[in-house]
């Protein structure tokens, strides 16, 4: 905690201050509305020490704040005048200083593995979901349970890049917004010569198909139900027979039948412990919906990807060993939420929510710019104990 000044200008000498130095932050702050005119009281870098240092309090409210206002300017603010600070226009110049502050965060990775070399990035794209108080469900309405009853949660959908460990950019959405309505936002994240990897809940084939127009790269699972072409004869492929025959699969593919995206697709055999688990899991559930078929469960002896990236560039077992270092973003899911309380919150409207929200987003990227370095993710490094720590 820096020392009490005198007024409410930034104290540039403070670590988490610093950070901001080099940001035109009046200049943002105009631009989003957050300032009109000189600051007297709530200056844009206090300001932002503030929505930072809150992801250490254990209970937020408004008069949580004006307290640590107190503590951190020396001048006096009620929680009234706070709650006038929390608005639409401060969310927005929140939100603009962490899009700001990740692009200069971005340091090339000194370590890359082999199979990563040709691509210019690698980016993993996930989303978490938090549970918000019931009276938001307006703002972010959530899912609806069997008593009918308004639940308000909010997703936050991360777009996380490999090669530098870092986080590229975040979106905030209510629950209802679902991962396959949030698949296209890549496209305007990713350039040409990236790898993109992204599980099932994003798996839209006009999506892949717009990417590989760019020249990006994909990878990603194989769902149940996309139709398989032969590339040659445009006739369907029978996988399970194909398996059964050959054991393992890498061939080239068409990706359904109105898209036909070419594609290469690869089938690797899993141990029968393994398989017999998933099958385990996939009868376990409760949901008649999802109740599966003789031959999927049959498919559940193979990992099975989908992928642009070509065999010169690839084997089918780098291309199976990279799609798991998407347990690298689970594991940061984790971290934010068990240390960082990123899912706590306390009764507040919904710019409140949002600005705790960003807060903690720029409390964590500066954390991890500072204690990860940019290859740890291919060093035995805890991430959890470090974010305990």
């Amino acid at each position: 905690m820096p020392a009490p000044s005198s007024s409410a200008s930034a104290d540039y000498s403070h670590p988490l201050a610093a950070a901001f130095q080099a940001l035109p932050l009046d200049q943002i702050a105009r631009s989003c509305g957050f300032l009109r005119r000189r600051p007297k009281k709530v200056h844009p870098c206090a300001f932002l020490q503030l929505c930072c240092l809150l992801a250490l309090q254990t209970q937020v409210s408004l008069r949580a704040w004006a307290c640590l206002w107190g503590l951190l300017t020396n001048l006096t603010l009620s929680k009234q005048a706070m709650a006038k600070r929390c608005s639409p226009a401060a969310v927005a110049f929140v939100r603009t200083v962490l899009e700001c502050l990740l692009g200069r965060l971005i340091t090339p990775a000194r370590q890359i593995p082999q199979s990563l070399r040709c691509f210019g990035r690698v980016i993993i794209q996930d989303s978490t979901t938090l549970a918000l108080n019931p009276k938001l469900a307006a703002c972010f309405p959530g899912p609806r349970n069997q008593s009918q009853k308004p639940s308000a949660s909010l997703k936050i959908q991360v777009f996380y890049d490999l090669l530098s460990q870092r986080c590229l950019h975040f979106w905030l959405s209510p629950f209802t917004t679902n991962d396959q309505k949030a698949s296209p936002m890549i496209l305007a994240l990713a350039r040409r010569g990236d790898l993109i990897i992204r599980d099932l809940g994003y798996l839209v084939l006009e999506v892949l198909a717009q990417a590989q127009r760019r020249e990006i790269y994909f990878l990603s699972r194989w769902r149940n139900g996309i139709m398989l072409l032969d590339p040659d004869s445009g006739a369907p492929l029978d996988l399970l027979a194909q398996l059964r025959l050959r054991g393992c699969l890498d061939t080239p593919v068409l990706l359904g039948q109105k898209e036909r995206l070419p594609a290469r697709l690869i089938a690797i055999a899993l141990p029968a412990p393994v398989a017999a688990e998933r099958r385990r899991k996939a009868l376990a559930n409760r949901d008649r919906r999802l109740r599966p078929s003789k031959e999927r469960l049959a498919l559940l002896d193979w990992e099975i990807f989908i992928t642009n990236v070509p065999p010169h560039l690839w084997s089918a077992r780098a291309a199976a060993e990279t799609y798991r270092l998407r347990w690298r973003i689970e594991i940061l899911f984790k971290a934010w939420k068990s240390h960082f309380r990123l899912g706590h919150f306390t009764n507040g409207s919904a710019s409140q929510i949002q600005l705790l929200i960003y807060g903690r987003l720029l409390w964590i990227s500066l954390f991890e710019a500072a204690f990860l370095p940019p290859c740890a993710q291919f060093q035995p490094l805890n991430v959890l104990k470090l974010a305990a720590f």
